[in-house]
């Protein structure tokens, strides 16, 4: 064989590849047209789709191309699957090859299970799985078995419904779970909790486990749980369609001659490919307003500012749009400046004095307030005289706000380029883009994307060290398959990155002492938003556990004291004292916070596990008893697992000093839980006993009250001192009034609040 011919006959393997891969691409956009009901995004989706139809016609071309010149076919799969088969005399049997799904749950989510149920039987009428199947744990004697289901033997993705019910049970660290943990451990399997309602989750044997929704967060607390399924199924889908895939018999090899041929535009270096730092090029994947983008830029005088959190590819979609843009008639200057490096601001104090062509502006949000004034009032006159010099601003979210404040004009004179957080399909794009590049395949491919969220930069990091864990340097002769040791390297990158961001949180977190949770409260919040965007004053309304934190923060002016202490801070996040909003800098800090629970960071620090002020006390009116024995249900898993400590008065026995004993939980209490009724109002025990050093606590020390409205009792509560603390529930929907599911989520509400609140991770 000459070498051409075999330069061409892998060309035409990869090929092949990629057009497998792409199939598979566009079954996943279509399904996902086929579930979204918002507009916008089915027309991003759709475009997406057109996109893909147009490579693979261009693969097609390609190959007829190579057909033609060099007399060969693309191997026809089937036929060559069945020749091996017959060859080795192996027959694949159909289970081995199938994908199917094991789900447990308990009876009190069975909701929630019927919600999720709908998605598998799409996912099953499709073939993405074969079979799946379930358990009320609870009403098919599953909490107590002491067998494994045959089941769930046959099952290699298996889900676990996460809530305080399940975890509550025996069944959660019994004999199937076990067995189910041991298959994940060996990668027979993947395990995955999904989330349904708030509770602590964090302690092994579950810990590694990679959770769904995203980050863990509970399908309770979503606006629309619909949204949150859409992302559960989606995620099934991807990592069932990949275990389907190692599961097939193994393509046979094009075989290699003793004489290698090199192929330097096909060959490439794995740091050239999956880029920690600096801008990707073999892996970019364009964003889905990339078109829009262009086109701005090319609109003489017309300002643009790009906006989203950090490590989604701003930077890398201006640089490639700009490159793109030279192939045709655009030939403006481009000049590009971060405001992170003081010569760079040096040279925007004087732009007036040498700017030509287009002048971006990096890390917009980094500059002093005047200077950005002056830079918006020269963008809005460029646009106004459609002049050749342009302004190009890249910030964090919410930037557009920071322009319009300057003027109100300036939303007519400008293109805003919003980028969120980055689809699935355009992750795996890129992922897939890697693999092919360097001849490779990682088994956990769906995992990844999973981790990544929506952050190129993460996925790209994870990539790259999980091929390098496999002596992956460069690009292979012959296809590789890479294990993926995906709960190891993660851990392995914490460890890595303690030493980065250790000392930062050190810092951050003990600005108000050892005792005081506040400020590494305000940390945690900040990791589990959307954007690693925290609105201080949304958060006061939003989230009552951070009121005192809050108001402690800027009170105090703790980001002075943060300055003094540890100027570096402004590496990690960015504090915008007008707004007043925390924002993280930084995608790899975010992923490091996501990734380490409460505990772990308190740990690290030094910082006290707990506070003196650590139980939580539930004063009610025994007339209200039947509430109170709702309310110890929903806190019961976290009880056993010995994460909080409840006091009522059902826990005084006989012959204890009752007065002492509730003195003394008083005393102890971090949270406080009301169940306000008529009866409780009217109580002069409760009145005289228990508010008075409730109330005192926290105004002082810090304790939280939440308060329950049982029933109607709107007019005299009002006239309470209670009056000043924000109820779960309105004085005028009192839950006696509501229906059972919606008292459930006022339940729910209740534990996301002591979740946070105790630094529990959800």
């Amino acid at each position: 064989m000459t070498g051409r011919k075999r330069v061409a006959e892998l060309k035409c393997e990869r090929l092949l590849n990629e057009f497998e891969s792409l199939r598979a691409d566009y079954d996943a956009v279509a399904s996902q047209i086929a579930y979204t009901s918002d507009r916008s995004s089915k027309v991003r989706l759709e475009r997406m789709a057109v996109q893909i139809e147009e490579r693979l016609a261009d693969i097609e071309q390609q190959l007829v191309e190579l057909e033609e010149q060099y007399g060969f076919k693309p191997l026809n799969i089937e036929q060559e699957q069945k020749k091996v088969s017959d060859d080795h005399n192996q027959i694949i049997d159909w289970e081995d090859a199938s994908i199917n799904v094991f789900c447990s749950y308990s009876n009190s989510d069975s909701n929630y299970f019927d919600a999720l149920a709908s998605h598998l039987v799409i996912l099953e009428r499709q073939g993405v799985i074969s079979n799946w199947y379930s358990r009320n744990i609870e009403r098919d004697s599953g909490e107590n078995a002491t067998e494994v289901s045959e089941q769930l033997k046959r099952s290699q993705i298996i889900l676990l419904l996460f809530s305080s019910d399940f975890l509550a049970t025996n069944y959660a660290y019994g004999e199937e779970v076990n067995y189910a943990l041991k298959k994940h451990d060996s990668r027979k399997a993947r395990v995955i909790p999904i989330i349904l309602r708030p509770v602590d989750w964090s302690s092994e044997p579950f810990r590694k486990l990679q959770s769904l929704p995203r980050d863990g967060k509970p399908i309770s607390t979503w606006s629309d749980p619909d949204e949150a399924f859409v992302e559960i199924a989606s995620t099934i889908r991807q990592i069932a369609r990949q275990e389907k895939k190692l599961r097939e018999p193994a393509k046979p090899e094009l075989s290699v001659p003793e004489k290698t041929y090199s192929i330097p535009d096909n060959e490439y270096e794995l740091y050239e490919v999956f880029k920690e730092s600096g801008v990707p090029t073999i892996t970019f994947v364009e964003p889905a307003d990339f078109y829009r983008l262009k086109m701005a830029l090319s609109h003489p005088g017309r300002g643009v500012i790009i906006e989203g959190p950090s490590g989604i590819g701003k930077t890398t979609a201006l640089k490639e749009a700009i490159h793109q843009l030279r192939t045709s008639k655009f030939n403006n200057k481009v000049t590009i400046l971060s405001a992170r490096y003081p010569e760079n601001v040096k040279q925007l104090e004087n732009i007036s004095s040498w700017q030509e062509g287009i002048v971006v502006i990096d890390d917009f949000h980094l500059l002093d307030r005047e200077l950005g004034h002056s830079l918006v009032d020269r963008l809005k006159y460029y646009a106004d005289q459609e002049s050749v010099n342009k302004i190009v601003i890249v910030g964090i979210p919410h930037t557009r706000t920071r322009l319009v404040e300057v003027g109100y004009d300036v939303a007519t004179r400008i293109e805003i380029i919003s980028m969120g957080k980055t689809p699935d399909i355009l992750v795996e794009q890129m992922i897939e883009k890697g693999e092919l590049a360097l001849n490779i395949r990682f088994a956990r491919k769906a995992e990844i994307v999973s981790v990544a969220n929506g952050s190129l930069n993460i996925a790209q990091m994870l990539c790259a060290k999980l091929a390098a864990r496999e002596d992956i340097v460069r690009t292979q002769n012959n296809l590789k398959t890479l294990g993926c040791y995906l709960e190891e390297e993660i851990e392995e990158t914490k460890r890595v990155m303690d030493l980065k961001y250790g000392e930062f949180i050190k810092f951050f977190s003990l600005l108000n002492g050892r005792q005081n949770h506040n400020c590494i409260n305000l940390l945690l919040e900040l990791s589990r938003t959307e954007e690693g965007y925290l609105s201080l004053i949304h958060a006061k309304k939003t989230h009552p556990h951070l009121l005192s934190a809050v108001e402690e923060f800027v009170s105090k002016n703790y980001i002075e004291s943060l300055d003094k202490e540890y100027p570096k801070y402004s590496q990690f996040i960015f504090y915008d004292k007008y707004a007043l909003a925390l924002i993280i800098d930084d995608p790899q800090f975010i992923f490091y916070l996501k990734q380490s629970s409460p505990s772990e960071l308190r740990s690290a620090i030094g910082m006290s596990e707990s506070s003196q002020r650590s139980k939580i006390f539930i004063s009610y009116s025994h007339v209200d008893s039947e509430w109170l024995k709702k309310l110890q249900v929903y806190l019961k898993p976290l009880e056993k697992m010995g994460l909080i400590e409840r006091w009522d008065d059902t826990r005084i026995k006989t012959g204890m000093k009752w007065r002492d004993e509730i003195k003394k939980a008083l005393d102890s209490a971090k949270i406080a839980i009301l169940l306000v009724s008529s009866n409780f109002l009217a109580s002069d025990f409760i009145s005289e006993n228990e508010l008075p050093p409730l109330l005192k606590a926290a105004e002082d020390e810090g304790a939280l009250i939440f308060s329950i409205i049982l029933d109607p009792c709107k007019t005299i509560f009002s006239l309470s001192e209670l009056e000043q603390f924000q109820t779960l529930n309105p004085p005028s929907k009192p839950i006696s009034g509501m229906e059972q599911h919606e008292q459930g989520e006022l339940f729910d509400k209740l534990l996301t609040d002591i979740v946070n609140t105790l630094e529990l991770k959800t």
